[in-house]
């Protein structure tokens, strides 16, 4: 493995490849959109020593996130099994859903609601693969 090789990262078992998106809102809080696919596969381009040691610490696991390397872009998803929020607070969880279904008629995507009418905005997104390991091959 050396600096500049590109890696396909997919996960070996059905219902383990997770996106995870996360939300910053008002002051300081945190939400996040946890989206479970049946498949997905991410590019990893190596650009230092550290992703070597990354990647290579997740080969032959059952879990890999990529969190943490330099350059992940996302190559495919398949078939959108769950789609769940998380909220530092849970009860906001419930009062932003009351409010999304008030203004259903504007809006189709509870996440698009909460971009446009509470200020979400992302601040990062990453990838899991948990139980079962991944597949990674090199381009």
């Amino acid at each position: 493995m050396e600096i500049g090789d590109k890696f396909s990262v997919e996960n070996k078992f059905k219902k383990q490849f997770k996106e995870v998106i996360c939300f910053s809102y008002q002051d300081g809080l945190s939400a996040y959109l946890n989206n479970t696919w049946r498949m997905g596969s991410l590019k990893i381009l190596i650009q230092n020593e550290e992703d070597i040691d990354l990647l290579e610490g997740f080969i032959g696991d059952d879990y890999f996130c990529s969190e943490g390397f330099s350059d992940v872009e996302l190559l495919s998803t398949d078939d959108l099994i769950e789609e769940s929020w998380e909220f530092e607070d849970s009860d906001e969880l419930e009062q932003f859903q009351d409010m999304f279904e008030e203004a259903e008629d504007e809006y189709d995507d509870f996440q698009q609601y909460l971009e446009n009418c509470h200020g979400f905005r992302i601040e990062k997104v990453y990838y899991e693969v948990e139980d079962g390991g991944t597949n990674v091959t090199k381009f």
